[in-house]
């Protein structure tokens, strides 16, 4: 439909059309209803199989040969329920000085694994001409819920590169800071900091979302989270929509995309962040470069396990080469074509990133992880760069 009223093919600039989006209305059955309402119809459902998941796990005797047939059940009953509610989105856009109204049917994440534990973070919309949207909720996850297990047993691994590890507690293995993330979670930014030398701290993707577009906004740094739009901001979580991007799996590996991927990595590690708890390759998409950048960027969509590393980057060498080393090893899986040409794009970009990264904050010995950890706010609605990048909702 707009591609009719611009004459351009969305899916060929996405971002051109979105930029003019100013108001969201969400509907159920055609009332209005709230995005954390949205969420809710679309995943409530879904709840008996993360339930049964969370206890297959954690029962004597393993899988058996009705698991497989039990989850499909599940998911079946739930997109069959789903189909009853008529969930829509619609937005609306300035264009050409006239204001232009889309409706988006909602539809459910489906490539889901069948043995996940949580619900998705993200629903589809689709207008009738198959231009689609994507409205994630960005959660502050608590410290005690089974998806911080994970982070905490993950960089556990890691330092120690020992798997015996993983017969400890979280609590009692992990090199993260958990007391910080406790308090921060209950909102007191710096009680439980202290002394302690954990000076790594999970850091929630609502507020790594805000302290990013406030240093993109600066021209401190180079985009490696999508262009968005905020619909909604509450106590512990970020609703945002963002246009539908390729995943890197999909595309041709140009040199353009292998500097993409070196500048991501390079951000990432001159900023004292960690993403390897979970790092799949679908959500490492492709956005197409904005006026400060020309060519392609590698931007990461699900950046909700994210790590601080509060120390010199120089000071991590052993822990982020293991890092790369993974991501490599990603990459070759998913891309079997790669050549030694194409892994030393990825490393000479991300060596000139992190040294530009680490001159442009060089003040008085000044770390450049520092800058994000400075920037924190307690309540997550404090961040004013919100103003910037919200828009109308109902």
């Amino acid at each position: 439909m707009l591609e009719k009223v611009l004459n351009i093919k969305m899916a060929d600039n996405p971002s051109c059309v979105f930029e003019n989006a100013k108001k969201v209305e969400i509907f159920e059955d055609g009332s209005i209803i709230s995005p954390m309402q949205l969420f809710e119809e679309v995943y409530d459902g879904l709840d008996s199989l993360l339930f049964y998941n969370r206890v297959l796990r954690t029962s004597i005797g393993g899988l058996k040969a009705s698991v497989a047939v039990t989850r499909k059940a599940y998911i079946s009953k739930w997109l069959k329920d789903l189909n009853n509610v008529d969930l829509r989105v619609k937005v609306h856009y300035d264009l050409q000085d006239q204001e232009k109204s889309i409706d988006y049917k909602v539809l459910p994440r489906t490539n889901l694994q069948e043995d996940r534990e949580r619900r998705p973070s993200i629903v589809h919309l689709r207008d009738e001409d198959g231009n689609s949207l994507c409205f994630r909720k960005a959660e502050h996850y608590s410290p005690h819920s089974n998806r911080m297990d994970m982070v905490y047993i993950e960089h556990s691994c890691r330092e120690t590169n020992d798997p015996r590890t993983m017969l400890k507690s979280p609590v009692e293995a992990s090199p993260i800071n958990q007391k910080w993330n406790e308090s921060f979670y209950d909102g007191n930014l710096w009680k439980g900091l202290g002394h302690s030398k954990k000076r790594v701290v999970y850091l929630p993707e609502p507020h790594l979302l805000a302290i990013l577009e406030q240093m993109y906004a600066e021209g401190l740094l180079p985009r490696v989270t999508p262009q968005v739009k905020v619909v909604d901001v509450n106590d512990k979580n970020v609703f945002t929509i963002r246009p539908m991007l390729n995943a890197v799996v999909d595309m041709g590996m140009g040199d353009d995309l292998m500097r993409g991927i070196g500048n991501y990595l390079g951000t990432l590690h001159a900023l004292g962040l960690y993403d390897d708890a979970d790092r799949q390759m679908i959500h490492y998409v492709i956005q197409s470069g904005d006026k400060k950048d020309a060519g392609v960027s590698v931007v990461n969509f699900d950046p909700d396990l994210m790590v601080l590393d509060r120390r010199r980057p120089t000071e991590r060498i052993s822990a982020m080469a293991h890092d790369r080393t993974k991501f490599k090893k990603q990459l070759k899986d998913k891309m079997p074509l790669l050549g030694k040409r194409a892994y030393g794009l990825i490393d000479s970009s991300r060596k000139k990133t992190i040294d530009s990264l680490v001159e442009k904050f060089k003040l008085e010995g000044q770390k450049v992880g520092n800058e994000i950890y400075k920037r924190l706010q307690t309540d997550l609605q404090e961040y004013s760069v919100w103003d910037d990048l919200s828009i109308e909702l109902n």
